[in-house]
């Protein structure tokens, strides 16, 4: 934040409180072993200290099936509105806390690539895949590659607007153009 200050100067506090809300998927490697999903907007307390307002949630699995998708997107929503919610005048803790746990955590599925396909990747060596009548569970492969190639990746979004994939968190610049929606970082 202290480099958006400085970067966008005397217009800073006037974009930071328009900024818009950032959706996010961290995958396993950016804040540890597991991914996390969440929402991101700006905030003010009572006492006029400004900070980045996240709700998230760790993610078991890889995002790649339409329903699993729409299952975070609902959530996303859902987590938008409690951090909204937050924002009002009369807020409270206490209500805010409720709003969290009423959300509760993404329900997502499928869980992170088998055991199998991750061994198949680390050490290339032969294991036993779940099998069809037509060979192999590509989709489980295919999600075991997705893993590995994500790794340490973050995904920012703005619902029906822009989105950038980015290696590990943003950095100022580009939090900076996140605020400003110049996106020149």
């Amino acid at each position: 934040m202290a480099e958006s200050q400085r970067a966008l100067g005397p217009a800073w506090l006037d974009r930071y409180l328009t900024a818009p809300v950032w959706r996010f998927v961290l995958t396993p490697g950016v804040l540890g072993s597991q991914g996390w999903a969440g929402v991101l907007l700006p905030s003010v307390d009572r006492v006029g200290r400004y900070f980045p307002l996240t709700v998230c949630a760790p993610l078991d699995g890889v995002l790649l099936e339409r329903a699993t998708l729409d299952l975070l997107s609902s959530w996303l929503d859902r987590a938008e509105a409690a951090a909204r919610a937050c924002l009002a005048h009369d807020a409270t803790v206490d209500g805010f806390e409720a709003s969290l746990a009423a959300i509760g955590l993404p329900a997502l599925f499928p869980a992170m690539p088998s055991q199998a396909a991750n061994a198949l990747l680390q050490r290339a060596s032969p294991v036993e895949l779940d099998r069809t009548a037509s060979g192999p569970d590509l989709g489980t492969l295919a999600d075991g590659v997705l893993a590995q190639v994500l790794r340490g990746y973050t995904l920012w979004w703005q619902a029906g607007g822009r989105a950038f994939l980015h290696q590990h968190l943003p950095a100022a610049a580009r939090y900076t153009s996140m605020i400003d929606q110049t996106f020149g970082a």
